[in-house]
C-alpha cells in the first residue's frame, strides 16, 4: 500500500536542529523502518559541553488504511547533555509527508514558533530510499 513503511524499507531523514535560537546541526541519517537510529552532535568534540545534543529517529511501519498517503510517522527524541547525563528536551511522534518538511518545537505560551525564538525547533524531511538492484 502506498504511504506505509514496510519493515525492510529504508528512509533518508534530513533535519535542522535549533536549541535556544542557535543552529546546532543539520544531521542527515539513513533509517530502516522500525529501527531506531541515533546521532550525537558534539559542539567542541567534548561530551562534557552542555551544548551537545542527541537525536533519535524511528520511522514506524504503518498498515492503517486510513493514514494519509505518502506520510510517515516518525518517532523523534531530542536530548541534550547536562550535568553528566542526557536529558530529554522532546519526545514525540511527527507525521512527515514524504519529501516535505515537518517541524517540532517547544515555545513559551503565546510565543511564535520560529527557529530563533523557540527553546527547541526541529525540522525534518523524509524520503523513501529505493532498493538497490
Amino acid at each position: 500500500m502506498i504511504g506505509t513503511a514496510q519493515a525492510s524499507e529504508q528512509f533518508l531523514i534530513e533535519s535542522e536542529l535549533w536549541v535556544d535560537g542557535q543552529m546546532r546541526g543539520t544531521p542527515v541519517m539513513m533509517v530502516s523502518a522500525g529501527e531506531a537510529a541515533v546521532m550525537i552532535g558534539l559542539d567542541d568534540g567534548d561530551l562534557i559541553d552542555a551544548g551537545n545534543w542527541r537525536l533519535e529517529f524511528e520511522v514506524e511501519p504503518d498498515s492503517d488504511r486510513l493514514s494519509p498517503v505518502q506520510t510517515y510517522w516518525v518517532s523523534v527524541a531530542v536530548q541534550h547533555f547536562n550535568d553528566g547525563q542526557w536529558e530529554y528536551l522532546a519526545d514525540s511522534i511527527v507525521g512527515v509527508p514524504e519529501g516535505e518538511f515537518a517541524s517540532l518545537s517547544i515555545v513559551e505560551d503565546g510565543q511564535e514558533s520560529t527557529p530563533e525564538s523557540a527553546q527547541l525547533y526541529l525540522r525534518l524531511r523524509t524520503s523513501r530510499l529505493k532498493p538497490s538492484d
